[in-house]
């Protein structure tokens, strides 16, 4: 994997890029929920065919979701509207993400492999012209999928901030005794692999926990 910019004059990586060395087929994209069996049965590999995959994520994207409480019953659930790429700044960047690895593909190791990149035209983006940019637009608007590490439901903020949930003691707003450790504390994300990130956040909250509790 690597981390890379869409441009020279950003501070920090906005992609991350994976490959992995083997074909994929439509199980692996069964965690896409709604996505349309037309485009599921294109992504089977053909017979005996050899390839690997460069699948491209976007970070530190612009769209913002919600979480709302349904009623006061604790136990229903909750009204999540995720809100993902209601920013068109990051479809663009998404389709930037599509052209680094194009770009990649026709670098001189890959061709020495011979490495060529599916051209198939995704279901659904069949009246855009192919590889322009209003294609692209379409095939992220299709096919586009979160993966891991999700976080920032329950971001830590001052007093006066109405959308931080804890405090900078990780202490639930309003609730006594309760307190949040994990990634959705975050109140800017980092770009990718939150992992250590949150295991910091639960080492501080133990911390935290003891000087509360000292007697």
């Amino acid at each position: 994997m690597a981390f890379l910019k869409s441009s020279p004059n950003l501070d920090q990586p906005d992609i991350h890029m994976t490959l992995m060395e083997s074909l994929v087929d439509s199980r692996f994209f069964h965690f896409m929920p709604g996505c349309k069996i037309e485009i599921l049965k294109m992504l089977q590999p053909p017979t005996g065919g050899r390839g690997f995959l460069l699948m491209p994520t976007a970070l530190q994207l612009k769209s913002r979701g919600r979480v709302r409480l349904r009623s006061r019953d604790y136990q229903a659930s909750l009204i999540i509207d995720p809100g993902f790429l209601t920013e068109h700044s990051d479809v663009d960047l998404l389709v930037s993400s599509i052209r680094l690895t194009q770009a990649m593909i026709k670098t001189e190791p890959m061709r020495k492999i011979g490495a060529q990149l599916d051209d198939r035209k995704l279901p659904g983006c069949e009246d855009q012209e192919y590889d322009s940019d209003d294609y692209w637009w379409c095939y992220v608007r299709h096919f586009a999928a979160t993966a891991h590490h999700g976080s920032g439901t329950c971001k830590m903020g001052p007093a006066d901030d109405a959308t931080a949930v804890v405090d900078s003691r990780l202490r639930v707003k309003g609730i006594k005794g309760l307190r949040v450790a994990d990634a959705s504390t975050m109140p800017l994300v980092v770009s990718a692999n939150t992992n250590a990130g949150t295991i910091m956040i639960a080492e501080k909250a133990a911390d935290l926990i003891k000087e509360d509790n000292k007697h």
